[in-house]
């Protein structure tokens, strides 16, 4: 961990993960104390997008608690990563579901992007959309949505 960042900066690397059973073992600790940690979360998602390199959020043991793993897989997309490593079949279409971007989602991105970019040509940077702000970084988000949709 204390070397992520010379991990996603090599060449090849084009998506990082980690175990937590693993980085249990490394310190001496113990696999549930690591399977919540939001700090080696952050550490892993922050190093991976700084450099261009995609995040993926660890295993989830139980096989048998799907409802547990889509909440896992919830909370992984909401710090920023991609998608989930998976260990068993009936996982497969629970992290599809989740880590593709819902049909609310991408109407709101379009939205954005059009109402953004016909007011940055009228010479505004922030606007209000729906009672929200929408400024350069929703912008940059929509399109990151839309930009997923166009590659599938």
């Amino acid at each position: 961990m204390l070397r992520v960042e010379d991990v996603v900066r090599s060449e090849g690397v084009t998506a990082v993960s980690y175990g937590a059973a693993d980085f249990a073992l490394s310190v001496g600790g113990v696999v549930k104390t690591y399977e919540q940690n939001q700090v080696l979360k952050t550490i892993i998602v922050s190093a991976a997008r700084a450099y261009g390199v995609d995040p993926i959020d660890k295993v989830f043991f139980d096989i048998k608690d799907i409802e547990g793993f889509r909440r896992e897989c919830v909370e992984a997309k909401s710090m920023g990563f991609i998608g989930k490593q998976v260990i068993h079949p009936s996982q497969v279409p629970v992290a599809n579901e989740v880590f593709s971007p819902s049909e609310e989602e991408v109407n709101w991105a379009r939205r954005v992007v059009e109402t953004y970019e016909r007011a940055v040509k009228e010479g505004r940077g922030a606007i209000s959309l729906e009672g929200q702000l929408v400024d350069y970084v929703h912008y940059k988000l929509a399109k990151r949505i839309l930009d997923y949709v166009n590659q599938s």
